[in-house]
């Protein structure tokens, strides 16, 4: 009888032994797949992580640029409207009756209305301001900085 109870005993330590071997494969099995997700995403993480150093690495370059092209486009400005000026004297030299002040020379214009010609009827267009940037000399990008840095 006591054989037959050891044997018993024997036999269900066996069986407990073989559950927790399958038991073992499948967390073993389980872990494999936990550390593949989680190198899957360390490599995602990693490429973000260069994708978005390479972003800023290029925004920094495009900020330092930024004040260089404002002076730039505003000293372009400065030089068309130079150009705008040459070109209305030069045109004024070929067409002296369509110059400014020709008209009360020549004892006025008469208008439909009977009036008399608006002052505000040429407008000249105002110069671009940048804020923080001025127009002619130096620039201040100081306020653009911290505006964007906020």
């Amino acid at each position: 009888m006591q054989v037959e109870q050891l044997q018993q005993s024997l036999d269900v330590s066996f069986n407990e032994r073989c559950l927790n071997a399958a038991h073992n494969l499948e967390l073993l099995a389980e872990k494999k797949q936990v550390q593949k997700e989680l190198s899957e995403k360390k490599e995602r993480l990693t490429a973000t992580m260069r994708s978005q150093e390479a972003a800023f690495a290029r925004e920094d370059h495009l900020r330092g640029r930024f004040p260089d092209l404002v002076l730039a486009y505003n000293n372009l400005e400065d030089y068309s409207n130079e150009l705008h000026e040459e070109v209305q004297q030069l045109y004024y030299q070929l067409h002296p009756n369509d110059a400014p002040g020709a008209a009360e020379a020549e004892g006025g214009v008469v208008l439909a209305d009977g009036g008399e010609p608006d002052a505000d009827f040429e407008e000249e267009a105002a110069p671009m301001h940048v804020p923080g940037i001025e127009s002619r000399g130096g620039s201040d990008v100081s306020e653009i900085a911290s505006d964007t840095e906020s």
